[in-house]
C-alpha cells in the first residue's frame, strides 16, 4: 500500500481517473483483516470487515464466505484494469467528464453500433442515481436532444416498451449492462443502465381531479398492462405525468415492473408511503395493487402523492 501511495505517477490519466482500486489482506497473529484502497487525490483506504479470528472453528463458513467474496472481487478488479489500461473504457472520453460523472459513456443501439453520450448534471435528489444526458454522437436515435440516464438494480424493460409503443411512456433508447460496449467489463451486470427520452413539461398527476377523460385514459393504461400479464407496482402520482394537454399521459419509473407472479417490491420498501393492502418488502406485486393507485387518483379530497 505504501508503493500504491508514493510510487505511482499521479499525473497519469489512467491512475487519476481509473482510481486503481485494490484489495489489501493482512494477517497479524490470528487476526485476518481485509481492506479496500483506491487513488482519489491521494490514497484512500478503508477496512471492509471486522478483524476475523482464523483459529475460530465455529465460523468456518464465514471464513469461506470471505475468500469467496474476495475471489469474486478479484475477477471484477481484473476486468476493471483490463478496461482501463488495455481496453476502451476511457477511450475518447474527456478528462473533465470523468471528474463528477459516471464512467459509462457509450451504449450499443439496436443494430449493435456504438453511440456516445455525455452527462449534463445529476437529477435531484442525488440518491435517485439519475442524470440528464448530453448527446455526443450523430448516431443518437431519433435525433433526440433530451434524455436521462438512470442506474438501477432492476428494470421492467418489457413493460416500459409495451407502454412506449402505445404512446403512454417515453421512448426507451437503451436498457442493459452499463459497459456492454466495453467487453472487458462484462462482469458489471448486476447494475442496469437505462437511457430514456426526457418528457418535456411533464408534471406529476394530481390525485382527486376526477376528470372523466383522464379516468378513462389511465384505466386503459392499467388494463393494457394487465391484459399482457404485467404489473407496474408504483403508479403513484409522481410516476404518472401529463404534458401540455391533460390527456397526454406518460408513465415512468419501471424499476419494479414486470410479469405478474414474478415482479416484486424491493426489500427496502419505504414505510413512509401508504402502500396498497398486501404490499410488503420483497412481496409480489399484484394487479389489485395497480388498481389501488387508480382509485387514489380519483378519490375526492386527496392531495398529490409524494
Amino acid at each position: 500500500m505504501r508503493h500504491f501511495q508514493n510510487d505511482w505517477n499521479r499525473s497519469d490519466k489512467k491512475v487519476k481517473f481509473g482510481h486503481c482500486p485494490i484489495f489489501g489482506v493482512t494477517l497479524v497473529g490470528r487476526r485476518l483483516r481485509v481492506y479496500g484502497s483506491m487513488y482519489y487525490n491521494g490514497r484512500v483506504s478503508n477496512q471492509l470487515m471486522d478483524p476475523y479470528d482464523i483459529h475460530s472453528s465455529a465460523n468456518v463458513d464465514t471464513l469461506a464466505s470471505i475468500f469467496h467474496a474476495l475471489r469474486l472481487g478479484f475477477e471484477e478488479l481484473r476486468a476493471w484494469y483490463t478496461g482501463v489500461f488495455r481496453g476502451s473504457l476511457l477511450r475518447g472520453v474527456k478528462l473533465a467528464e470523468l471528474m463528477h460523472h459516471p464512467y459509462p459513456h457509450v451504449f450499443l443501439n439496436s443494430s449493435g453500433k456504438k453511440v456516445r453520450f455525455g452527462y449534463s448534471h445529476q437529477m435531484s435528489p442525488p440518491n435517485l442515481h439519475i442524470w440528464y444526458g448530453d448527446p455526443h454522437s450523430s448516431d443518437w436515435p431519433n435525433n433526440a436532444d433530451s434524455f436521462v440516464v438512470k442506474f438501477t438494480q432492476t428494470y421492467g424493460e418489457d413493460v416500459h416498451r409495451l407502454l412506449a409503443e402505445a404512446g403512454h411512456a417515453p421512448n426507451l433508447f437503451y436498457c442493459g449492462p452499463p459497459y456492454a460496449a466495453c467487453p472487458e467489463l462484462d462482469v458489471y451486470r448486476p447494475i442496469t443502465m437505462v437511457i430514456i427520452e426526457y418528457f418535456w413539461g411533464g408534471r406529476p398527476l394530481v390525485t382527486g381531479t376526477g376528470v372523466p377523460a383522464l379516468t378513462k385514459q389511465i384505466r386503459n393504461i392499467v388494463e393494457l398492462l394487465h391484459q399482457h400479464g404485467m404489473v407496474h407496482g408504483d403508479l403513484r402520482g409522481q410516476n404518472v405525468l401529463y404534458g401540455r394537454r391533460m390527456a397526454d399521459i406518460q408513465v415512468i419509473d419501471f424499476d419494479w415492473a414486470g410479469k405478474e407472479g414474478e415482479a416484486r417490491y424491493p426489500k427496502d420498501l419505504s414505510p413512509a408511503v401508504k402502500w396498497p393492502h398486501g404490499a410488503e418488502p420483497g412481496g409480489l406485486i399484484t394487479t389489485a395493487h395497480d388498481w389501488y393507485w387508480m382509485d387514489e387518483f380519483f378519490k375526492p379530497g386527496t392531495r398529490r402523492m409524494r
